[in-house]
């Protein structure tokens, strides 16, 4: 068994690296920038987003390997030149593209504002955007050291860039001398040496970022309450297993037993009568049942028995006992697990009855008759055992249902799960929570089918997994 068990988890390393990486190509697939039909201060918004987004994943480095240690001066100065000859969308996005070289934009940057023979415009543009990219060049600096170092570092920034460039030359001579200084005074840092090179081609990049960012497991913040993710998730994660939980062990509680009526009154009345109320349970879409049984057994006529919504009453529950939250809780899970319930009894009773059916078909069943035993032993003792492995291997899809939550039903009974996150951070684009559900959904469905294969290991002694292999004795 332990054998086995390392091999397992062995093979997760892998396979977890391997969805990271296609969750990796779906994060770099995203476009340039979030749009919005809406109204500016919307579009406004989602930039915004897409903002953090872009900078917690680092969407600015190169993907795999970042050579823009080797950028010159030469490149600063063509990337000046095609802004100014272009419109303004190539202006934009030669300031995106010296944001994303950063401090190995500076040099550059002081060196063209500082050519008494270059352009007055282009010496304007570089005085311009020289005090974004020092500013990135002490934010990105992991050697920066201490937060109060860093902030003198952006108030000296803020005081070189104090006033546009006002076009004479005795001011803008004045600046680039300040500037060639600030960068004399700090020449150390923008001349990387041979090791800090590697360190910058091999760990300054996306995928570097990323992989980082998943072992810390910092999925960053939700882009529309700019809330830690990991908190949120995992609270919302205990709500949407409770309910889900609930559900599938009183589908199970109530399906096998269902299974084996239906397999011990096989071809008769009563086992076509619980098929056909069983399936068309199966038939009516929860979406349908839930408004049914909010409409008439909680906000309308004629009965108001149960609350239209949330896991607990609003005001005053903290101050409850704990029997009485229990019960206020149980008030309020009644209906949600109910349509989570009845759509899962027909599928699992149907497979235990034929599960069971093809065993009470199989030798040792007829040699356990054959020895006198009664048929109640039979079919408890030696039957049904086995017949349940389909069912355990159902278990599989278990967490990866509980995780994603039941979406509709969520929604409908506005309880705060994994269901409604999700659904909500598609709406809203939100990037980092729909990045982080799917990481931890495949985590999950892992983990699913690693306790499915034990739990079966443990219900059919045949399966041996002492020798280090899956196998039937």
């Amino acid at each position: 068994m332990r054998t086995w068990l390392l091999k397992r988890l062995l093979v997760f390393v892998p396979t977890l690296f391997l969805i990271a990486l296609a969750v990796f190509g779906v994060v770099n697939a995203v476009p340039a920038a979030p749009l919005s039909i809406e109204i500016e201060a919307e579009h406004n918004q989602f930039r915004e987003s897409y903002r953090v987004f872009r900078a917690h994943f680092g969407l600015g480095h190169p993907v795999f390997l970042n050579f823009r240690h080797c950028t010159s001066v030469e490149d600063v100065r063509a990337l000046l030149e095609r802004a100014l000859l272009g419109d303004r969308s190539a202006r934009r996005a030669v300031e995106e593209r010296l944001a994303d070289l950063g401090r190995h934009a500076v040099p550059g940057l002081i060196d063209a504002a500082g050519d008494a023979r270059a352009d007055a415009a282009l010496r304007d543009l570089a005085l311009q955007l020289l005090p974004e990219a020092a500013r990135l060049a002490v934010e990105r600096d992991e050697d920066a050291g201490l937060r109060r170092w860093k902030n003198e570092e952006n108030a000296l920034v803020l005081r070189l860039a104090a006033g546009a460039p006002a076009g004479d030359a005795a001011e803008r001579e004045r600046r680039a001398a300040a500037w060639r200084a600030w960068l004399a005074e700090r020449a150390e840092r923008f001349t990387p040496g041979l090791l800090e090179r590697a360190c910058v081609t091999l760990f300054e990049t996306r995928f570097a970022i990323y992989l980082r960012n998943l072992l810390s497991l910092d999925f960053g913040v939700s882009m529309a309450d700019q809330q830690p993710i990991l908190p949120t998730l995992l609270g919302r994660l205990g709500n949407s297993f409770l309910i889900c939980f609930l559900s599938i062990l009183l589908s199970y509680l109530l399906a096998v037993p269902l299974g084996v009526l239906a397999a011990v009154l096989r071809g008769r009345r009563a086992e076509r009568v619980l098929s056909v109320v069983l399936f068309a349970l199966y038939s009516l879409p929860t979406y349908f049942a839930a408004t049914l049984l909010l409409r008439f057994l909680s906000v309308g006529e004629p009965f108001d028995w149960f609350p239209s919504g949330r896991l607990h009453s609003g005001e005053g529950y903290e101050e409850l006992a704990l029997p009485a939250r229990l019960l206020d809780r149980a008030h309020h899970l009644v209906l949600p697990v109910f349509c989570l319930t009845y759509a899962g009894l027909a599928i699992l009773s149907r497979y235990a009855r034929n599960s069971l059916l093809e065993v009470l078909r199989a030798d040792f069943v007829r040699t356990a008759r054959a020895k006198g035993l009664r048929e109640r032993a039979v079919l408890f003792r030696h039957a049904l055992r086995n017949a349940l492995l389909p069912l355990i291997t159902l278990l599989g899809n278990v967490l990866p249902a509980v995780f994603s939550g039941a979406v509709i039903i969520e929604i409908i009974f506005d309880i705060p799960g994994m269901g409604s996150y999700i659904f909500d951070a598609i709406l809203m684009r939100d990037y980092n929570v729909i990045m982080a559900t799917t990481l931890i959904a495949a985590v999950l469905t892992l983990v699913g089918f690693l306790l499915a294969d034990l739990a079966c290991a443990a219900a059919d002694p045949r399966i041996s997994l002492a020798a280090g292999r899956e196998g039937v004795r």
